[in-house]
């Protein structure tokens, strides 16, 4: 009876140490989507402005920033924020339509929410613009 309840515990400590290892992975960077940081009701800021729109540009765009701020890719279909991300002055955001890859300054970012044949919007808040919400 004993050693029964020590494989008990020894499952129970070993699926422990799994969650808190698997959690420890999910919160780096890129992780978004598993740790349940997306809104799929959200959408951009209403002070942001749309800056490249893929029904526009014919698929990929690419946004260089001259301002610090933060860019949001929009699903204009599924009425959600695909990627979003604080940029510097002076970087590059790149986004494949084909394939849902973003790429900031050479980074990839492969978006798993990326639905190909929808259309994307890219908005943009400079950081001197507080959204009305945030004031």
């Amino acid at each position: 009876m004993v050693i029964s309840r020590l494989r008990i515990v020894g499952r129970q400590g070993l699926s422990l140490l799994a969650a808190g290892w698997l959690g420890l992975v999910c919160l780096t960077p890129g992780c978004s989507s598993l740790t349940g940081d997306k809104d799929y009701n959200e959408k951009p800021p209403v002070s942001s402005r749309v800056v490249r729109d893929s029904g526009e540009t014919g698929g990929n765009f690419e946004y260089l920033a001259n301002n610090p701020g933060q860019a949001y890719i929009f699903d204009a279909n599924n009425k959600h924020i695909l990627f979003n991300q604080h940029l510097s002055a002076g970087q590059n955001l790149k986004f494949d339509v084909t394939t849902g890859v973003v790429i900031v300054d050479g980074w990839t970012n492969p978006e798993p929410d990326f639905v190909a044949g929808h259309k994307y919007k890219l908005y943009w808040l400079d950081d001197g613009i507080a959204p009305p919400d945030k004031k």
